[in-house]
This record gives C-alpha cells, structure tokens and sequence, in this order.
C-alpha cells in the first residue's frame, strides 16, 4: 500500500505508508486529511464560491450577488471530479436542491468547470470558477505529513513535521517541524489573510465544546516561506473566512482584515460586501 501525499486538492502516490524517517524515527501520518478550502469566483463575478475539496465529501458555499442568495451545498469527490447539490439548512437534504452541479477540478491553477442545473427553471449553465484573488506567483505545492502514532490505545496522531515540496518540479520547498500537534485529524490549506496566497492551519488540540487550539503559518510571497502566526494562535476555536468581507470568524470572536492586519470587528452581513 502506498502512503500519501497531497498535491492540493488530488491525492498521489508519495512513499511506502510502513516507511518510517530514518534519521526522526517518524513516519508517514496518511490518516490526517488534508482540506483544500478555496475561495472563487465565476469568470464574470456574479457568483461567489467557498468550496472544500480534498475530501470524499466536499461542501462549502455558493452565494448569488445579483440575486443576493447564499446557497449551503454538499457532495462527492472522486479524484478532481465533483458532485454536488445545494440545499436548505431549514428544511435538510431531503428538499430539491436548487442547484446541482457537477464540475472538473484543475488543482494546479485553482479553478473549476461548472456545470450547474437551476432545478427552478431547468436552464442548465456552464460556470468556469477562478480564483478570488488571483497572484501569478502562486506556488503549487505538496504536503507530506509525518510524526508519531501514539501506542496506547487513543489512537492518537501526533504531528511533528511537515514537508513541502514545489509540486511542478519535485524540489523541496520548506520543512515545518519543531512542534508536536497533538491529536491532530486534519490540516487546512486555505488563504486566510486573504492576499492570493494558501496557507496552514494545523489542529493542535482538541478541546471539549469549540475551545480546540491550532497551530498557523502563513505564506509570505517575499521570502517564499510559510511563517508562524502568534496573532491567530493567540485566539481559541476554529476559525471560518467569509472572503468577500475580508472576515475572520472564531468562535465568539469576530476579526477584519481590511485594514491588512486582524482586527475586532462586527459581524459582516453575509449577504452584501
């Protein structure tokens, strides 16, 4: 069997998953997911969407500018293709989704061909998805995660190194270790300070309620390097971006970034910008 590695958004092949680091006495952790979030929009802006990919069950949010309507969706991944329906968070999935779409995920430049049924008016359309923010430098990258399965019956996955790897070329990138995350289930790969750019939120200690505690490094376009960020992990909770407010929303805690650092803010209205 073949342990993994991600190449944001696909699963490939990477080493032996009984391989273990011969120099850290580590090994491969392919039991962690690893979320690609992304945030995009179609070609002519009309329609904004955060999706989640990376998993077997992708989902996120589709939101109508002109019509003002915010749509939750659910779905399936297998390998870049995508199967998903909206639908009503009042009513459950048992109601007709008014959307359904079916879409090709291109990792390598963040975009999705859409192809999205109005189960309204029956109209089919077919929706080229791009980035948000786009930056030309973006790196394309991949993710390998190693550390330590803990042998005492919690089956516990302690994360302790992170190596990233320039997904074009197979050269190394950066290598992130020095920390033990503990009990970590999965790692996020999403711009959260909403320049262009991924960056890394590691789960590194679940709580009980919504008090968990994440480690983060965000990439800087200048040095090229994913830098630790004390600021987000000075506040407990996972944290949810609504991108088109430039929003940060812990739990209990609401943060801006338009002034190109975190700052308290009021909730933004969902529905405008």
């Amino acid at each position: 069997m073949f342990g993994l590695v991600m190449l944001v958004g696909a699963w490939l092949p990477y080493a032996r998953a009984d391989q273990v680091d011969a120099v850290a006495g580590i090994e491969p952790l392919k039991d962690i997911a690893i979320n690609v979030n992304r945030h995009l929009q179609s070609e002519d802006g009309s329609i904004l969407l955060f999706i989640r990919t990376g998993i077997w069950k992708p989902h996120g949010d589709l939101y109508l500018r002109n019509e003002q309507i915010l749509n939750h969706f659910e779905g399936f991944q297998q390998g870049t293709h995508l199967e998903l329906n909206t639908y009503d968070a009042e009513r459950g999935l048992e109601a007709e989704p008014i959307f359904s779409m079916t879409g090709q995920l291109d990792v390598l430049n963040n975009q999705i061909q859409m192809q999205m049924l109005d189960n309204r008016t029956g109209q089919m359309r077919k929706v080229k998805f791009v980035p948000y923010i786009p930056v030309p430098d973006r790196p394309r990258v991949k993710l390998r995660l190693l550390g330590f399965r803990e042998p005492d019956g919690w089956h516990r996955l302690l994360l302790t190194r992170i190596e990233i790897t320039d997904a074009l070329n197979g050269k190394p990138m950066q290598v992130l270790n020095g920390e033990n995350a503990e009990q970590t289930s999965y790692v996020d790969y999403e711009d959260i300070n909403f320049d262009g750019y991924f960056d890394l939120r590691v789960m590194n200690r679940f709580n009980e309620g919504m008090n968990s505690t994440y480690l983060y490094w965000l990439y800087n376009p200048r040095s090229k390097q994913f830098e630790r960020a004390p600021e987000y992990e000075a506040i407990t909770g996972y944290v949810n971006t609504v991108f088109w407010c430039k929003e940060l929303r812990f739990t209990g805690a609401t943060y801006s970034w338009r002034t190109g650092s975190m700052q308290p803010a009021q909730m933004c209205d969902a529905w405008r910008e």
